[in-house]
């Protein structure tokens, strides 16, 4: 966010040049900002806003051209070419059960589970969702995936991250087929690292070259990586 410009900007790494990723925006509107997201390719910015307007701002990185989506105040993801966008009427929380409604770039809604369940991001291809839940009866962390359509899970599986207590956070995904959980150390403790978990079969591996920066945000989407 430009402070100097009043907007959300962008830098477009082959040119070297700065670019707008949502137009220009007065103080409150900068109040009321929730999320900003990347769609996986690079080419689609979302800003979403809360208080008493809830919106996406829809910013295509090549053209500059916004869509605003009115009534969504917070973006659990996009897929390539922000085909599909995953977003939420509510504004309690994307890590609380709620309405989760399922769009196209044009604001055309595709899906919406009115029961309500828990989704933390979008799958690359939009085909799913991915949530990391905490078993009532075992305290296990599980990697829930459910179909984007229906709101069906297809898999709950338990992680197996670390021989030694840890809490699971999830990130982003990385392939399709793979998603970042970082082992967080309990009780807020540091971080133990940052996996690679297939979405099909449970299986993690370490991801090596990301370093332990408890607190840092990460963006592998976008190859970013800021504390």
């Amino acid at each position: 966010m430009s402070k100097q410009y009043m907007q959300f900007v962008g830098w477009d790494l082959p040119t070297a040049q700065r670019k707008a990723i949502s137009p220009h925006l007065d103080a409150q509107a900068l109040g009321d900002v929730r999320d900003l997201d990347i769609s996986p390719d690079g080419g689609f910015f979302a800003v979403s806003f809360a208080g008493s307007r809830p919106r996406l701002l829809i910013t295509e990185f090549a053209t500059g051209q916004t869509t605003t989506l009115q009534g969504f105040c917070a973006i659990i993801g996009m897929s390539r070419d922000a085909a599909r966008i995953a977003a939420q009427r509510t504004c309690s929380g994307i890590s609380e059960p709620s309405t989760v409604t399922i769009l196209k770039r044009d604001g055309a809604v595709i899906s919406e589970r009115r029961e309500g369940y828990s989704a933390e991001s979008l799958s690359p291809d939009g085909q799913f969702l991915v949530d990391i839940q905490t078993g009532s009866d075992d305290g296990d962390d599980y990697l829930v995936t459910r179909d984007v359509m229906t709101g069906k899970i297809i898999k709950k599986l338990k992680l197996h991250l670390l021989s030694e207590p840890s809490d699971a956070i999830g990130h982003v995904w990385l392939t399709d087929d793979e998603y970042i959980v970082e082992a967080g150390a309990p009780e807020g403790g540091g971080s133990f690292g940052y996996y690679r978990v297939n979405v099909h079969s449970g299986a993690s591996h370490r991801i090596r070259d990301l370093g332990l920066h408890p607190g840092s945000t990460v963006s592998l989407g976008s190859a970013l990586i800021r504390d």
